[in-house]
């Protein structure tokens, strides 16, 4: 639906909503470094099992290089309480082109700025975009973001063609997604990319949500700040503690709605039974609808009261650089013809 009137924040809202994006930033940097430790374990570690669950090896393989993606996705809901995190995605460029296409549309203000004049800030202009064949059906939100910067589009199935025109340390990659049709091409690229500049490194640990649950896990990040902001969340298998309250299962490598359960006791019991955590439950937090109004299929303006997805997109320093809304009437809000998708302001 569209809702050409964005979503009204609160000065406040506003202020919380940096602090989260400032103590995100914070605890994935001690993520990245923490892991590099983990690689270095000697006998091993039981977190790399579990942080490279679905990932081909080659991926868990790719040299690990310092520093965080340029953009990364992080996803709130509206409680009782203000603002909190439910997802912390930094491998995800799915999203990248939906507010400036959104305020396209609606030619609402940017509130933060926008993802594609960050990047361009950065360096990042003319950067090639690997497209897996999972994920055409963002092909359009992709295309609209390469325009903005000067970008190039290169889909799976035309990778090899590709590479074997001249590719070269020089070209600027945008990411380097998981490929499951052409392997054999997806190992070219990856020898490939190694020392080529990338502004999404596949750090696909980082998007893993076993790493929500560190901070009941570990003792190491036990007093981490993100706590404030994150409801709790547990590594689910037989050997871990079971949800008191109302939950949400999430399969570790969830995509979106898709592997997320409300309150679904079957799947708690299923996966509880395993001895390697295959998904975490995280505690229900106390979501609340917010008003947003919106124009009705005959273009009439009326209001609607939803479950909303807020998306901060915030660069390694913890700054936000852009922003969407997604409203439904779901509670695990998903985009769908009866959702609504607007951008914030103030």
């Amino acid at each position: 639906m569209f809702a050409p009137f964005g979503l009204k924040i609160s000065q406040t809202e506003k202020t919380e909503l940096e602090s989260i994006a400032r103590a995100t930033a914070g605890f994935l940097k001690r993520i990245d470094e923490w892991y590099k430790k983990e690689q270095q374990r000697v006998g091993g570690s039981r977190w790399l099992g579990i942080l490279h669950g679905g990932i081909p090896k080659e991926f868990a393989e790719f040299p690990w290089k310092p520093g965080l993606p340029e953009t990364i996705m992080v996803d709130l809901v509206s409680t009782t309480d203000g603002w909190r995190i439910v997802e912390i995605d930094a491998t995800n460029r799915n999203g990248l082109g939906f507010p400036a296409l959104w305020r396209h549309l609606y030619e609402l203000p940017a509130l933060w700025g926008a993802n594609h004049e960050y990047w361009l800030r950065r360096g990042w202009r003319n950067a090639v975009q690997i497209m897996s064949s999972r994920h055409r059906f963002y092909e359009p939100y992709y295309r609209f973001f390469l325009k903005l910067i000067d970008g190039k589009l290169v889909r799976e199935e035309d990778i090899g063609d590709w590479l074997a025109n001249g590719v070269n340390e020089t070209t600027h990659l945008l990411d380097l997604p998981i490929l499951y049709a052409h392997r054999d091409d997806m190992r070219k690229l990856l020898s490939t990319a190694e020392h080529m500049p990338m502004a999404i490194p596949p750090k696909h640990y980082l998007s893993n949500k076993a790493v929500l649950a560190l901070p009941w896990e570990e003792e190491d990040f036990a007093s981490d700040k993100i706590r404030e902001y994150l409801p709790t969340t547990r590594l689910l298998c037989r050997s871990r503690p079971l949800p008191t309250g109302d939950f949400f299962v999430k399969l570790l490598m969830g995509n979106g709605a898709h592997g997320t359960y409300d309150n679904h006791t079957d799947k708690l019991a299923e996966l509880h039974k395993l001895s390697k955590p295959q998904a975490v439950w995280q505690e229900a937090l106390p979501i609340v609808r917010r008003r947003v109004k919106y124009l009705n299929e005959d273009g009439d303006s009326q209001g609607g009261d939803f479950f909303l997805r807020f998306t901060i997109f915030i660069s390694d320093d913890g700054i936000i650089r852009d922003a969407d809304v997604t409203g439904s009437q779901s509670k695990v809000v998903h985009g769908s013809k009866t959702s609504l998708f607007t951008v914030p302001i103030v």
